[in-house]
């Protein structure tokens, strides 16, 4: 991801709007990215993606010179993404409990989310599709957009440890599959 000017941000602080539509096209490409590789549906994705810019344009005023920008909008999407998958699985949960209870067939969910024809990249959703999100989260900021551990756990607020054994844990889910 480019990096963002301390300038531009402290003018989108002020309220400059040109500022913040130059933050919004300088990260939404690697946010959506992002994004994507942890909820695998494009629409779903879309809109995760606008909740976060909401998230962004609101929270601009509490972000602090002191650390990286860029850092800083990571944590917010990888946040906001986990977020939803977790209530995506709630909802999904919900939805079979009710269905099983009116005696109705339960769809599982499956590859109704591989939307790309691409061979590598139906290969590498499939693949991240066994992980659990914030192995999912890990394996993305760490491998594909090459995130260091730091960076990973300043992103998902918590330790190097605890980035260390999630990347380890996928790691070793992925060889198996």
């Amino acid at each position: 991801m480019q990096k963002v000017p301390n300038d531009v941000v402290i003018k989108a602080q002020e309220g400059n709007m040109e500022s913040f539509e130059q933050i919004y096209r300088v990260t939404s490409g690697f946010v959506y990215s992002t994004i994507f590789r942890i909820i695998h549906n494009r629409q779903e994705s879309e809109d995760v993606l606008q909740e976060v810019f909401l998230k962004v344009y609101r929270s601009l005023s509490r972000f602090r010179l002191e650390s990286s920008f860029t850092t800083w909008v990571y944590r917010i999407a990888v946040n906001t993404a986990l977020t939803f998958c977790r209530k995506r699985k709630t909802g999904i949960k919900k939805m079979q409990n009710y269905k099983s209870n009116a005696g109705l067939n339960i769809d599982r969910p499956g590859n109704e989310f591989s939307l790309d024809k691409e061979a590598k990249r139906d290969l590498i959703n499939s693949l991240l599709s066994n992980l659990s999100s914030s192995q999912r989260a890990c394996i993305v900021l760490r491998e594909i957009r090459g995130l260091s551990y730091k960076e990973i756990a300043d992103v998902m607020r918590t330790s190097i440890n605890t980035v260390r054994s999630r990347l380890k844990r996928a790691r070793e889910k992925l060889m198996s599959v």
